[in-house]
């Protein structure tokens, strides 16, 4: 798993489903600091809550500077649809990893029942570069602890 310092991996990841795949450090591109929560599954209970949590804390995020985006393998036809579903708007951003090079770059590539999927974890980047991560396992992000590696970097 990337830690503090490293690279981002160059990765194609979605982010419209009518369009085809661009470069993560394209997608996150922006004068922000970005907040990339890496999840198992659209529609699964706990993903749900994760980016739910991530939607009521845009404004603190916002206000640190911060932009939240959601990455799963979930192709980008699912992920907008679950999007709508969740009202998610311009708060949270969600990255279809559909080749999985990104949770493959970030070393957070597992499986589930034979089925690929990227586990639970946060990545705090400014520009290319990770400035915080956090190993999840089913909690959701401690977003105190993010506004907190934001301000102290």
């Amino acid at each position: 798993m990337l830690g503090p310092g490293d690279a981002i991996p160059a990765a194609r990841v979605w982010t419209d489903a009518r369009e085809g795949p661009v470069p993560l450090v394209r997608a996150i591109s922006g004068d922000r600091d970005a907040l990339l929560c890496f999840y198992p599954f659209d529609w699964s209970p706990t993903c749900t809550s994760e980016l739910r949590l991530l939607h009521d804390r845009h404004d603190a995020l916002d206000a640190a500077g911060i932009r939240a985006f959601g990455v799963s393998l979930d192709g980008p036809w699912s992920q907008r649809a679950f999007a709508e579903a969740l009202g998610l708007g311009e708060t949270v951003t969600l990255i279809s990893d559909r080749l999985a090079e990104a949770s493959r770059g970030f070393g957070v590539l597992s499986e589930w029942n034979g089925l690929p999927r990227a586990e639970r974890s946060a990545f705090l980047v400014r520009g290319d570069t990770v400035v915080a991560s956090w190993s999840l396992g089913s909690e959701l992000p401690d977003v105190a602890a993010i506004l907190d590696s934001a301000s102290s970097s």
